[in-house]
Parts: structure tokens; sequence; C-alpha cells
């Protein structure tokens, strides 16, 4: 009977054994799976931060284009008073020339 039993005994050593590794696979590989998903949401958080930096970006660009059509604008405004000022004042040497 102790052989019996010893027998018995054994196999489920055997199975335990069995089942440890196995418990022992599983929690790797539960352990992976935390850290895909760290890795996701740390990926997840950098294309936030992108998308933000993106945006950013466009509203600045945005912005610098706008400030550069005012600018060009205004610089436009300047040069025809400039020059109407130049041609009133030819008008007016070309009139003191014919008449003095």
């Amino acid at each position: 009977m102790d052989k019996h039993i010893e027998l018995e005994l054994g196999k489920i050593s055997d199975e335990l054994k069995k089942v440890t590794r196995r418990i022992n696979d599983l929690q790797k590989s539960v352990d992976l799976l935390y850290k895909d998903r760290e890795i996701l949401e740390d990926l997840q958080g950098s294309v936030r931060k992108l998308q933000e930096l993106q945006l950013n970006a466009r509203q600045h660009s945005d912005t610098v284009a706008q400030d550069i059509k005012f600018e060009i604008k205004d610089s436009q405004i300047k040069t025809e008073d400039k020059i109407e000022e130049k041609v009133e004042q030819a008008k007016e040497d070309i009139v003191k020339g014919i008449g003095g």
C-alpha cells in the first residue's frame, strides 16, 4: 500500500509541478502585458504631446503669416505714399522749372 501511496503522491507532485510551471508562464505573460500597456500609454502620451506641439506650431505659423501679410501691406502703403510724394514733388519741380 505504501508503494501505491508513494506512486500517487509522485503523480500529484508531478501535476503540481506542471501547474506551478504553467502559473509561472501565465505570470510572465501577465507581466509582459502590463509592460506592453505601459509602453502603449507612454506612446499615447507622446503622440498627444506631438499633436499639441503640432497645433502650437500651426498656430504660430498662422500668426507669423498674418504678421508678414500686415508688414507687407504696411510697407506697400508706405511705398505708395512715398511714390506719390515723389511724383507730387516732381510735378512741383516741373511746374517751377516751366514757370520760373
